[in-house]
């Protein structure tokens, strides 16, 4: 927890990650009633510290899983560039320096 010495949570930071979520929504995963959460909301009654502790860790949590899952979608390819394509291969080690090595064209 960020400050689990206060005594009551920022009624903006609240706000902030409730903001577009039902009323409904929010009660029910706070455990709470939907009247409480108007309250917070109109800033009437006093929102406890751990309030929006828990709705930041659940939107880090979130943020966390969306991200495992489409890291992976958006990774470059591993592409050769043309130098690496046009570049012929080194000839194997036990072939002089001064032999030549034949392709398959000049075989034929």
């Amino acid at each position: 927890m960020k400050s689990p010495n206060r005594r009551y949570g920022n009624p903006d930071e609240f706000a902030y990650y409730v903001v577009g979520v039902p009323i409904k929504t929010i009660a029910r995963e706070l455990m709470r009633d939907g009247r409480t959460v108007r309250d917070w909301l109109s800033r009437r009654r006093k929102i406890p510290y751990w309030v929006p502790e828990l709705l930041r860790l659940r939107d880090d949590a979130r943020a966390a899983m969306v991200y495992a899952m489409t890291a992976a979608a958006y990774q470059r390819p591993r592409i050769p560039t043309a130098q690496q394509v046009s570049t012929p291969a080194t000839p194997p080690f036990w072939l002089a320096a001064n032999e030549r090595v034949w392709t398959d064209e000049e075989a034929a």
